[in-house]
C-alpha cells in the first residue's frame, strides 16, 4: 500500500510540475515562420521553466528580426531598382524604333552603359545596406545643376512614352550630399510623376538656391495625394 501510494503520489506530481512543460510544447507548436510574433507563457521567470521559456522567446525575437530585415531588403532592392530597369530597356527600345546614325547609337549606348553602371553601384549600396543594416552615407560636392540635368535626360525617354514635356529650371548649386542617394530620390520622383501625370502634361523641376540649401521640387498636373493619406507618405512604400 505505502509503495502504490508512493508510486501514485510520484505521478500526481510529476504530472502536475510538468503540466507548465506541455503548454510550452503547445504553444511552440503553434508558432511558424508566418507568424513568428507569438512568445511563450512566462508564469514565473526565477525557475528552470522560466528560464527556459524566457531564453526561447529572445531566441525567436531575434529571428522574427532576422525575417523582418530579409523582408525589407528585398522591398528595398525592388522598389529602388524598378526604376533603373526601366530606364535602360526604354532608352533601348526608343533607340530601336527607327534607323539612326552612327553618332546617334553611339549616344544610346553611352546612355545604357552608364545607367548600367549606376544601377551596379545601386546594387552594390543595397548589399551594404544588408550587411551592415544602415545605409552608408558618403558625403561629396555635387552639381545639383548637371546630376539633375542627367537624370531628366535619361528618364525623359518615359516622358515622351506619353507625350509629356519636362520643364527644367535651374539655379546654380553645388551640395554637399551622397550622390547615389540623391539621384535616387530625385528619379523616384520624377518616376512618380510621369507614371501619375496625364498625357500630353508638362512636369516641372526646379531647383532653388537658397541661404545654407538647395531646395530641389518636383510637381507635375497628376491627381495629388488625397489629403487622407498624406499623413502616410513616408511610411516605408506607402
Amino acid at each position: 500500500a505505502v509503495i502504490a501510494l508512493l508510486v501514485f503520489g510520484g505521478y500526481a506530481i510529476t504530472r502536475r510540475w510538468l503540466k507548465p512543460l506541455d503548454q510550452m510544447v503547445e504553444q511552440a507548436r503553434r508558432i511558424t515562420a508566418e507568424d513568428l510574433s507569438r512568445r511563450l507563457t512566462v508564469d514565473n521567470p526565477n525557475d528552470e521553466l522560466g528560464q527556459l521559456a524566457t531564453v526561447f522567446n529572445v531566441t525567436l525575437e531575434r529571428l522574427e528580426n532576422s525575417f523582418i530585415a530579409l523582408d525589407r531588403f528585398v522591398a528595398d532592392a525592388s522598389h529602388e531598382l524598378r526604376t533603373p530597369l526601366t530606364t535602360l530597356r526604354s532608352v533601348g527600345e526608343v533607340g530601336l524604333r527607327r534607323s539612326r546614325t552612327l553618332n546617334e547609337y553611339r549616344e544610346i549606348i553611352a546612355s545604357m552603359l552608364e545607367e548600367s553602371e549606376r544601377l551596379q553601384l545601386l546594387i552594390q549600396r543595397l548589399l551594404e545596406l544588408a550587411s551592415a543594416g544602415a545605409q552608408n552615407v558618403r558625403f561629396q560636392p555635387v552639381d545639383l545643376d548637371d546630376c539633375v540635368s542627367r537624370c531628366l535626360g535619361e528618364l525623359g525617354v518615359l516622358a515622351e512614352a506619353k507625350g509629356q514635356q519636362i520643364a527644367f529650371v535651374s539655379d546654380r548649386c553645388t551640395l554637399a550630399t551622397d550622390p547615389v542617394i540623391f539621384r535616387q530620390a530625385l528619379q523616384n520622383l520624377v518616376d512618380n510623376a510621369i507614371k501619375y501625370s496625364p498625357e500630353q502634361s508638362t512636369i516641372r523641376v526646379t531647383i532653388e538656391s537658397q541661404p545654407n540649401r538647395c531646395v530641389v521640387s518636383v510637381s507635375d498636373e497628376g491627381p495629388g495625394i488625397p489629403a487622407e493619406q498624406r499623413e502616410r507618405i513616408t511610411d516605408r512604400f506607402y
